[in-house]
């Protein structure tokens, strides 16, 4: 079985963002947009210190759907999840992020 992976990649505005896969490849949650790659990688970092402290808070969105956040230590949103339709499956994709996010790969997924 392959490892979790954080994904680096460019986006169309220059930008540079950060999802955590799972082994299967299934999308967990997205970083929020940095304006340089290295500041990704500074962001991993603080994902993987953060999640192994367990600082998830769950959320709801106005459509009723379940997510989490990840915080940093002084309460910045590191990751958002993808929406889920019950309270469960999002505290399992919280659980998957908190096994996965020490020991996933990185890998830089950019075009030019």
């Amino acid at each position: 079985m392959s490892n979790a992976k954080f994904i680096i990649e460019k986006s169309s505005n220059n930008e540079f963002n950060f999802s955590l896969q799972s082994p299967k490849g299934d999308v967990l949650a997205i970083s929020e947009n940095y304006t340089r790659k290295q500041k990704c990688y500074v962001g991993i970092f603080s994902v993987r210190y953060n999640a192994k402290n367990d600082r998830f808070e769950a959320r709801r969105a106005e459509n009723g759907k379940h997510y989490f956040v990840l915080l940093a230590t002084n309460g910045r949103v590191l990751l958002i999840s993808q929406k889920y339709d019950t309270e469960y499956k999002s505290a399992c994709a919280s659980s998957a992020v908190k096994n996965y996010a020490e020991t996933a790969d990185i890998l830089e997924r950019i075009h030019k």
